[in-house]
């Protein structure tokens, strides 16, 4: 409307100033009159469509200049040691309620330049890379910029541990009843130029240990009769470093004994402590200076040995004295102890014999090998997850399993109708499933204690979390389904009754 009257308005005032220039004089004054009375009467609406332009127009430049305000970017250059990095795709992503929200990705250019602009700088951002199978990222806050330089430094991948050595190790030797309680702290290094990725670090144990307990989780851990393999699950960069604890006993077979610890890396420091006891002592036979250092902690006096600079397959022997040996019943204790033998094998004997018997048949061996296939599986899908092995040997060996534990079960299939076996009951299947959910539960609530103690990676623990929860809600699932087909069950027999 107040358009439309402008338009009107200088119409109206284009007529009245031609008429003036055609010099039509006589009408001179009217025109003049006439011409003021128009600007009188649209004065208002032009005054009001002048207020709105200039509210609109401060507006949009208080708007545009906001924007400028609350705008950033994030840029940064891709380096391989020395040597800039082309064709790498670097990765934006939001940090919304403690979710990563991917955004968007850019290549860097022929010096190893990326960009992201047009950023909300209110918000939290993470940018990375994969490079040779190693993730690389940092968190970014803009605060008070709006443009942040965020530069990587990405080094080739190694599976060797040529370069990985032992930065630190302590290990605390206490006696306690009828055994050594050996505990040990370590702290591995990467002292090379190359990214350490791969799930074996070595540990020398010794073989007579048993009570064995570690804070590598069980999945990342294989023992072997005088060392363990463990699994670090992230890469170790240059200069970085993985820490892990090991806990076990060594049984006291005499007084005097020896204790031998070998070394599997280059070690700078090694830190033997003993608890002081009465009567008990240690002496080094071999691999430290046998020069002790009493000190004393909550209380507590122990005596310290230390070594610096010790090769790699290094042995430290610890000879111990005054150890209480355990004690020799003799001929006595056999004669009680041989009827009670006699007797329990007796009882025992026909259930033992029974349970034997339906074990050893061909559909239990078959159960055997496919619970081994199902197990193969669930490792190879994990080591694939885990970047360990390529797709294609991944997709092999997973055609390979499948298809022989499809073999197998239609092997028990046919056990089961030549045999005349009967089905396993809904109540046993019930049972196995409340076994796994537990056991699950368990293996949850172990991750999440590891990951609190940072013994995790934050990608590692949501990956392996979201699977066992994954599983779990599956178990939860059949178990309802169980449940609910035996109360049916137990329903219909009553109205039977």
């Amino acid at each position: 409307m107040v358009l439309e009257r402008l338009r009107s308005f200088l119409f109206t005032c284009s007529l009245t100033k031609s008429k003036v220039d055609g010099k039509d004089n006589t009408h001179k004054q009217e025109q003049r009159s006439s011409y003021l009375l128009v600007v009188r009467k649209n004065s208002t609406y032009v005054y009001f469509f002048l207020a709105i332009s200039l509210i609109l127009a401060s507006v949009g430049a208080i708007a545009r200049a906001q924007d400028a305000e609350n705008t950033g970017k994030i840029q940064g250059k891709v380096t391989l040691l020395n040597e800039t990095l082309a064709n790498q795709t670097v990765s934006l992503k939001r940090l919304q309620n403690n979710t990563l929200i991917w955004i968007s990705n850019a290549t860097t250019d022929s010096k190893g330049n990326y960009t992201f602009a047009g950023l909300d700088v209110r918000e939290k951002y993470q940018v990375s890379l994969v490079f040779q199978g190693v993730p690389y990222s940092k968190d970014v806050s803009f605060g008070n910029q709006t443009s942040i330089q965020i530069d990587f430094i990405v080094y080739a991948t190694t599976t060797s541990d040529a370069n990985m050595k032992i930065e630190w190790i302590d290990i605390v030797i206490v006696l306690e009843e009828g055994h050594l309680r050996i505990f040990e702290n370590a702290i591995y290094g990467n002292t090379g130029l190359q990214v350490f990725n791969n799930s074996r670090l070595k540990a020398w144990l010794p073989p007579n240990r048993n009570s064995f307990k570690t804070s590598v989780m069980d999945c990342c851990i294989q023992q072997y009769e005088d060392n363990v393999l463990f699994d670090p699950m992230d890469p170790i960069k240059p200069n970085g470093n993985y820490s892990m604890w090991m806990d076990y006993n060594i049984p006291i077979s005499s007084s005097d004994q020896q204790f031998e610890k070998k070394l599997a890396y280059n070690t700078e420091q090694f830190y033997l402590i003993v608890e002081n006891k009465s009567g008990f002592r240690a002496e080094i036979i071999a691999g430290l200076a046998n020069k002790p250092t009493i000190i004393e902690v909550d209380n507590v006096k122990y005596t310290l040995f230390t070594g610096i600079g010790l090769k790699a397959d290094s042995t430290i022997i610890v000879k111990f004295t005054g150890l209480p040996a355990p004690q020799n019943y003799g001929p006595v204790f056999l004669w009680v102890l041989i009827p009670l033998i006699f007797g329990i094998s007796f009882l025992t004997y026909p259930i033992v014999r029974k349970r034997s018997s339906e074990k050893k048949t061909p559909q239990n061996d078959l159960e055997a090998q496919k619970l081994t296939l199902f197990e193969a599986i669930a490792q190879l899908d994990s080591d694939y997850d885990a970047g360990k092995i390529s797709k294609g040997k991944y997709e092999k060996l997973k055609s390979k399993h499948k298809n022989k534990a499809i073999e197998i079960m239609q092997q028990i299939e046919k056990s089961k109708v030549t045999q005349l076996t009967p089905p396993v009951s809904p109540a046993s299947i019930l049972t196995e499933l409340q076994l796994e959910e537990q056991a699950l539960i368990s293996t949850l609530h172990k991750l999440d204690l590891d990951y609190d103690k940072g013994l995790v990676s934050v990608e590692s623990y949501r990956k392996m979390k979201s699977k066992f929860e994954h599983r779990r809600a599956e178990v939860v699932k059949e178990i309802k389904k169980l449940e609910k087909t035996e109360k049916k069950d137990e329903a219909s027999q009553g109205v039977d009754s």
